[in-house]
């Protein structure tokens, strides 16, 4: 992630983006400005997961700000920040600018893209802070935490367009290169590399604390995606893919090799909306890379409309990690996985306001953990089953 000072924070606020054609307010016909937001808590029996924790005393909370000016026919300038509290670390206020980039259209079937720009990966990684476009306050982890599968943003220089509809089928293509920061997963867990005659150091809380892994980097990276629309209306599929070489900031540390392996991740994505469902499905794989780790992700989505507030939405979460350097230093098999079941009910005031209420069962502490103190594993038994229960509310304008 791009951590910014506070006053490139505040240039941000004011110079940021809208790309998301939703309740936008126009300033002038060229210019739309968007925002995102949303604040949870949520109760644990035990591990910290999501925005939850055993005593209550966690909340996650968010705002991004958005803004979209188009200049001339065939340039538009787009940009976003971000405010909010990382998943697993909510007593941390962190500033970021997700995106930041220029679009030249040169036809529907080409249109360059260069700056900080938005990720095209999967489904929702264009729609991160938006969460007035998912059934749940957070995205499946699996995918979208902090497993080093994918990235809001790269920087570097990209190519999208679509085709024309032929027979009720149409093409949406991207490619790009440059390079990509992912957040660390051995950061977001400090106990994953824990094991071992040293222990790696670390204190409850704090952002870049002692003990903590650097930013994964990929360099000379490479990737791409496609989208197909179907005949039936509301059902598309796509590929994604993305390489690149490691390049760790901060010198070395637990699990991480003098000359790590180029890092690859590829995924596919499913989707149907209707007016009263919506099914989601992806699945992903990250090989390679710092520690030789393999991360295997996927999750299924579904939810529906009652009546036009009240919805009902499930979901099947899943990852599993395989660290092939230094297996050792992982501490307990649990740590390599995470299953999390989730049952929702949600009540739109309007599309851009809702009230989300879920429960989840968590299996693995992947993402589940009882602190950030690795001297805990000596102090106490570690449960790998953790049940969160999280209400929320989020907006969109």
């Amino acid at each position: 992630m791009t951590k910014i000072t506070s006053l490139a924070s505040a240039l941000g606020f004011v110079a940021s983006l809208a790309v998301t054609p939703a309740f936008g307010l126009d300033l002038k016909s060229d210019v739309a400005i968007h925002g995102f937001g949303g604040w949870a808590v949520g109760d644990t029996d035990g591990n910290k997961y999501l925005g939850g924790a055993s005593n209550r005393g966690f909340d996650a909370r968010s705002f991004a700000l958005n803004i979209a000016a188009q200049p001339t026919d065939q340039l538009s300038v787009h940009a976003q920040a971000f405010w909010g509290t990382p998943t697993g670390n909510p007593e941390v206020l962190v500033s970021e600018l997700d995106f930041a980039f220029a679009q030249w259209k040169f036809s529907d079937a080409a249109n360059l893209r260069a700056g900080i720009v938005k990720t095209p990966f999967g489904i929702y990684t264009e729609l991160f802070e938006v969460g007035t476009v998912r059934p749940f306050f957070d995205l499946p982890q699996g995918m979208y935490g902090p497993s080093e599968v994918i990235a809001k943003g790269y920087f570097g220089v990209g190519f999208t367009g679509r085709t024309g509809s032929v027979d009720g089928w149409e093409l949406q293509y991207d490619i790009y290169g440059g390079e990509i920061e992912l957040d660390s997963l051995a950061a977001a867990n400090p106990l994953l590399f824990s094991a071992g005659p040293e222990p790696a150091a670390g204190g409850e809380g704090g952002e870049g604390g002692e003990g903590e892994a650097p930013t994964r980097k990929l360099v000379d990276m490479l990737g791409g995606r496609l989208n197909l629309s179907t005949p039936l209306p509301g059902l598309r599929f796509g590929f994604s893919a993305f390489t690149g070489v490691p390049e760790v900031e901060g010198g070395g540390g637990a699990g991480m090799g003098d000359s790590p392996k180029s890092q690859t991740v590829i995924g596919a994505h499913l989707e149907y909306l209707s007016d009263k469902w919506a099914v989601r499905a992806e699945a992903a794989q990250r090989d390679g890379g710092v520690g030789d780790m393999n991360i295997d992700a996927s999750y299924l989505e579904v939810s529906y409309y009652l009546t036009e507030a009240w919805q009902l939405a499930a979901r099947y979460d899943q990852a599993d990690l395989e660290v092939r350097e230094e297996p050792e230093r992982v501490p307990l098999p649990s740590f390599t996985e995470h299953e999390d079941i989730a049952l929702g009910v949600n009540y739109w005031f309007s599309p851009g306001f809702v009230m989300k209420a879920s429960i989840h069962w968590v299996s693995g502490n992947l993402f589940a953990i009882p602190g950030r103190n690795p001297k805990i594993l000596r102090k106490m038994p570690l449960d790998s089953d953790t049940t969160l229960f999280q209400v929320g509310f989020q907006f969109s304008f």
